[in-house]
């Protein structure tokens, strides 16, 4: 069995604000480097389809990303849904609101 592990991609990552991507150009570049790291194993997955993928916490920097950034999430889990290959996400400390 293959299962392909994915760990803290924290992808609403809050560094160097002030300058933008070019690609996501609503978000600073640093958090587009977690996307496309993140679309990277995503693609390396539809080649080598495992068995399943765990999501292992900290999809996200903080409990609410903005809709550029779960719209890119979904649109990855999406690929992988379309190619059968099963997905697992645990929550991690810091996808949920700490006053909760």
């Amino acid at each position: 069995m293959k299962i392909a592990l994915i760990a803290d991609l924290h992808l609403n990552r809050g560094l160097y604000k002030g300058v933008m991507d070019e690609e996501f150009t609503e978000l600073p570049f640093r958090s587009c480097d977690f996307m496309r790291a993140f679309r990277w194993s995503v693609q390396e997955c539809l080649r080598i389809h495992p068995d399943m993928v765990v999501i292992n916490g900290d999809v996200y920097d903080y409990y609410d990303p903005n809709n550029e950034v779960r719209g890119f999430f979904s649109t990855c889990l999406q690929a992988l849904n379309s190619a059968q290959i099963p997905v697992f996400i645990i929550t991690g400390n810091h996808d949920v609101c700490m006053k909760h």
